[in-house]
């Protein structure tokens, strides 16, 4: 449980001369700016023939981010010790599986895509379930430290989560289920749980992916299309060859803001599912290798923040909510690079979309939280 306060401790060198909260709140800043700006240049195409409306972007986006920042204030305002509290942890849990139950014996009351319900007025219950499980996890591993590495605590905990996953999964948004997934078991790992608990778990709920995507028709020809392009050198699938033709235009430096040609309709959702390829054709190598940077130090930040908690239920809860960013980020950035198959993933804080910015910039709001309190403590990682 150490684990992170040995890698970002005060003697680190690469945290002598700067200031965590700081470089984080303006990392984050910069993130909503530039998404704010790549999400009016990629959905303009959509915007003009879809919405019939040149500006439907510009003003939706704004207010979107208004929202966002008043949660993150709020986030950032609020102790995080009040989420250690069982009557909050609990009433976000059950709320959330009131939610997914809705849209999956109700489903007609959603919006849906292609299948999946995973909108409720506008809402999606799969993000306030990916929440609700880094909530409850933070506080019950926290209750149950003293016997953390007995069937007695890892047993519970397995059983909260794979609730959430199931539900999220049977939506179904099978890729938001494995992100929730793997946030969890990298919690309980931080938590310092069991190896081999963790071990036999994970070789369980392999088997059981692979049958989940064997079993659905959309699913296995995404997978064996992904196959056929990584190890078979065939054709890939349309996504997926429009977005690499995207950071193949781009190249080194790009074509320039405002010239890419692949938002009319090459590419499906520019604006969210593919933004990450926009920017490569747009902006090249030199872009899209800036943008990784700036969510690395939003991860780093996020890790070091959490080595700074002067409580064990500061430093899970800061793990999971840095270790469910940097899931969301990089699946995004591998699926637009051709490296996952493709399921629809936003980017934190860059892609269009009201719940998803929302939910993560009030979890950062969290952080941001735990680092001022942390940071009063004047002691890396005591208590832990």
């Amino acid at each position: 449980m150490n684990y992170l306060s040995r890698l970002f401790n005060s003697d680190n060198k690469l945290f002598k001369s700067i200031t965590v909260g700081l470089v984080f709140n303006l990392t984050i800043t910069l993130l909503i700016f530039i998404g704010y700006m790549m999400i009016i240049e990629a959905g303009s195409f959509t915007a003009k023939y879809k919405f019939e409306n040149e500006n439907y972007f510009i003003f939706k986006q704004a207010k979107l981010m208004v929202i966002s920042f008043l949660l993150f204030l709020l986030g950032s305002k609020i102790s995080y010790k009040v989420y250690n509290k069982s009557v909050i942890v609990y009433s976000g849990f059950v709320l959330s599986i009131i939610l997914c139950l809705y849209l999956i014996l109700f489903s007609s009351g959603g919006d849906s895509i292609k299948g999946a319900t995973r909108w409720v007025a506008g809402f999606q219950p799969s993000e306030l379930s990916r929440v609700a499980i880094i909530l409850f996890l933070s506080y019950s591993l926290t209750k149950k430290q003293p016997f953390i590495r007995s069937l007695k605590a890892f047993i519970p905990n397995l059983v909260f989560l794979g609730v959430i996953v199931i539900l999220v999964l049977l939506q179904p948004a099978f890729s938001t289920s494995m992100m929730i997934a793997i946030t969890g078991f990298a919690m309980i790992y931080l938590a310092n749980s069991k190896a081999l608990y963790m071990a036999i778990i994970l070789l369980l709920v392999s088997v059981m992916s692979f049958f989940v995507v064997t079993k659905v028709s959309y699913r296995f020809k995404r997978i064996e299309s992904y196959i056929g392009y990584i190890f078979y050198d065939k054709e890939p699938s349309w996504q997926v060859k429009q977005s690499l033709r995207s950071f193949g235009n781009g190249g080194f430096s790009g074509i320039g803001y405002g010239e890419s040609r692949q938002k009319e309709f090459y590419l499906p959702e520019p604006y969210n599912d593919f933004i990450y390829a926009i920017v490569g054709d747009e902006f090249g190598f030199l872009g899209t290798s800036f943008l990784v940077g700036l969510y690395l130090i939003v991860i780093i930040c996020g890790f070091k923040i959490a080595a700074m908690s002067g409580d064990f239920f500061g430093f899970i809860l800061a793990s999971g909510i840095t270790v469910s960013f940097a899931t969301l980020t990089i699946t995004h950035m591998a699926i637009n690079l051709g490296l996952f198959p493709p399921t629809g993933q936003p980017l934190p804080l860059i892609s269009y979309g009201g719940t998803a910015l929302a939910i993560n910039m009030f979890m950062l709001g969290i952080l941001n939280n735990i680092y001022f309190t942390g940071k009063k403590n004047k002691i890396i990682g005591r208590n832990l």
